[in-house]
């Protein structure tokens, strides 16, 4: 998987579209976001595989099982990572634009190393920016 040549221009716009869009299961959640943010880098769809096959949390872990056969998304996102050639990088090395596993506690949640390569961008609600010492796993885009 390769970025594009004015992917940094791209990502930077498509933050900025996306910034008051709300969460919503199946389509704007922690997962699709990410996949979206890193097509819009590559012209690769991480997600097309489980793209529009849930509506809600409950539909979503169904998902994630049929396809990784586990239900927690660190698995996930180690699959599909691995699935596009995406290697895993220490996180002290993640750079802009790269993929990465949000842990807070028990749980967890996808991310992207934010353009000023000091902070990550999750969703909440909406987009959120919070400290790049929260990521537990990194992979490269």
């Amino acid at each position: 998987m390769r970025r594009h040549a004015d992917w940094q221009e791209a990502l930077s716009c498509f933050l900025l579209v996306n910034s008051g869009r709300s969460f919503e299961w199946g389509r704007w959640d922690c997962c699709l976001w990410v996949a979206d943010a890193i097509e819009v880098m590559t012209e690769v769809d991480i997600a097309a595989e489980f793209r529009g096959e849930y509506r809600n949390y409950r539909e979503a872990l169904m998902s994630m099982r049929r396809h990784f056969g586990d239900w927690r998304i660190e698995v996930a996102v180690e699959k599909v990572a691995a699935a596009h050639s995406m290697g895993a990088v220490p996180v002290a090395m993640a750079r802009r634009g790269d993929l990465v596993l949000i842990g807070n506690g028990r749980r967890f949640v996808t991310g992207i190393v934010d353009l000023n390569g000091r902070q990550l961008i999750a969703l909440a609600d909406r987009l959120i920016r919070i400290p790049i010492s929260l990521a537990r796993r990194a992979w490269r885009v």
